[in-house]
């Protein structure tokens, strides 16, 4: 019998949700994985073949109204893995699901250095614009170095996008010895 994979799972609810709940879907997550780790009693009552299915899913839905009240993605999502015998899964669903989550985050990470200081304001005009039209989970890095001369450069992993006064003097530089 082949082995279910608890990133499938995971998977499947990251991308139900928008990016705004995603933490706290994996909070949500977070918790319920607790209380399946440490709760022998609903361990056992979830995988006592003599429980009817109607009695584990009215349980299932009490805890899910108590952690999620009126989230009908979440809900049903449990009782798939219900339906399917997958809810002992839960723990690893949650590792994966917050995994993803994790790296997600670090995909909307930026560093934005500057020539000059940038004001306060300005930095917040930036960041609102970011979170707007971007990504609303977007964090931004503030770093000031004067030899960019002026511009900035914008970083986000592997990418790097020159604006900057210097980068472009190289680019020209580069044109020209070539």
């Amino acid at each position: 019998m082949a082995k279910s994979n608890p990133k499938k799972y995971a998977k499947a609810l990251f991308e139900v949700y928008d990016v705004e709940l995603l933490e706290e879907k994996s909070l949500v997550l977070s918790e319920l994985s607790s209380l399946w780790s440490q709760d022998q009693e609903l361990k056992s009552f979830f995988s006592n073949p003599a429980v009817k299915y109607s009695d584990k899913e009215s349980i299932l839905t009490e805890i899910c109204t108590i952690c999620v009240k009126d989230d009908n993605y979440f809900l049903n999502f449990l009782r798939l893995l219900l339906e399917n015998k997958k809810i002992s899964l839960l723990p690893e669903i949650s590792k994966e699901f917050t995994s993803l989550y994790q790296e997600f985050k670090k995909a909307m990470s930026l560093d934005i250095t500057t020539a000059k200081t940038v004001e306060d304001e300005e930095k917040q005009d930036i960041l609102n614009f970011l979170r707007r039209d971007v990504n609303s989970l977007v964090s931004v890095g503030w770093k000031v170095n004067d030899e960019l001369i002026g511009g900035f450069t914008v970083k986000s992993k592997d990418q790097l996008l020159d604006s900057s006064v210097k980068g472009s003097l190289e680019k020209i530089k580069k044109s020209l010895v070539a």
